[in-house]
């Protein structure tokens, strides 16, 4: 306590005798001195500290007496962060703490006193506008920050959206073959990266020359009843044997693509060579196994990929005709690489085996 010098009194009874008695002290305290030497005293008090015998483990007692420049508010604001600053420093030496704290609030409540009450007033309204206005600019840099964050997430996501359509162009540039009209098999649109959304059939010169010709009603069963779909024009062929031709369901007028097989199945009383006809059980065998695959594939929903719709099939003395229904694509006239759809190659291999 010698620090504090003359500043400081004690106010021990028979404080001279050898046996130990609890500190009973009052301190003179004035502003914390700052850096640019002594200042002008405008507030300051005597910190009395009243210690019991259980003194660290107990908190003593803390007085604020004889103040000079400060208001009762601010003194009592003062007392209160003492008495919740000696709970924080229980079981500790903690006089020396007071002291410093009741420095430094002075210390930030160093101002020369009023000298009438309208002066009082006018520095009180000086002060609350100042307030505001710093608050004002922090919640006016707050929103700007906020601001500053959502534009920049914002040119991120545009870099990012360039920089997929430039990929998106490199990769439809990079293909070797894009499809001019539609695929005639599943193989032949499975094995294909890049697929168009194809237009009429009278770019192909074969179109006029096709013998497939007609129309034709086709029946498809499933779990939720019949559906009739009116066979229409071909579109196409495919070097395996496969046809292609334009439907239209009967019920909801929705454009539909039918691809027909015809396998040459031999049976008991007949020849064929091993490369026109194969054994029908075995044909059989492979067309329930392509039936429970569609199945499978009847489930899958992407904006990619052909949906695979139903399936049927016939046997037509030594033939068998399969029918598989999926949904239209077509394709947009002329080469625009943003509107190339890249696909998920599905190989029906059971369909190579029975062909």
């Amino acid at each position: 306590m010698s620090i504090f010098g003359d500043e400081l009194r004690d106010l021990r009874k028979n404080k001279n005798k050898k046996k130990w008695q609890p500190l009973d002290i009052v301190v003179t305290l004035t502003p914390q001195k700052g850096m640019s030497g002594p200042a002008e005293i405008y507030a300051q008090v005597d910190l009395h500290i009243i210690c019991s015998d259980k003194y660290p483990d107990e908190v003593p007692t803390i007085q604020l007496q004889d103040s000079r420049g400060l208001s009762h508010q601010q003194v009592a604001v003062l007392s209160s962060e003492l008495e919740n600053l000696a709970e924080k420093l229980k079981g500790e030496v903690m006089i020396f703490e007071f002291s410093q704290h009741v420095q430094k609030y002075l210390h930030e409540h160093n101002k020369p006193g009023y000298s009438s009450f309208y002066e009082e007033m006018i520095s009180r309204h000086q002060e609350k506008i100042q307030y505001e206005m710093q608050e004002k600019q922090m919640k006016e840099d707050k929103e700007r920050q906020v601001l500053q964050d959502a534009i920049q997430k914002r040119q991120e996501a545009l870099k990012a959206e360039i920089r997929d359509r430039k990929e998106t162009i490199r990769l439809a540039t990079d293909s070797d073959t894009v499809f001019r009209s539609i695929p005639s098999s599943p193989h032949e649109r499975g094995t294909s990266r890049f697929r168009r959304r194809c237009v009429s059939t009278s770019e192909s010169s074969e179109g006029s020359l096709c013998e497939h010709r007609g129309t034709k009603l086709i029946h498809f069963d499933s779990n939720k009843g019949e559906r009739q779909v009116h066979r229409g024009k071909c579109l196409g062929h495919s070097a395996k044997g496969s046809v292609v031709y334009a439907g239209v369901d009967m019920t909801t007028g929705e454009l539909l693509a039918i691809t027909e097989w015809t396998l040459k199945c031999a049976v008991s009383n007949e020849c064929y060579s091993t490369q026109e006809a194969i054994d029908i059980h075995h044909a059989m065998k492979q067309i329930a196994s392509l039936e429970q695959e569609l199945n499978h594939l009847y489930k899958l929903h992407h904006p990619n990929l052909v949906h695979y719709l139903n399936m049927k099939y016939l046997q037509n003395n030594n033939n068998v005709v399969i029918y598989i229904l999926q949904e239209f694509v077509i394709k947009v006239v002329g080469n625009i690489p943003g509107y190339l759809m890249v696909t998920l190659a599905v190989t029906l291999a059971l369909t190579f085996k029975v062909i």
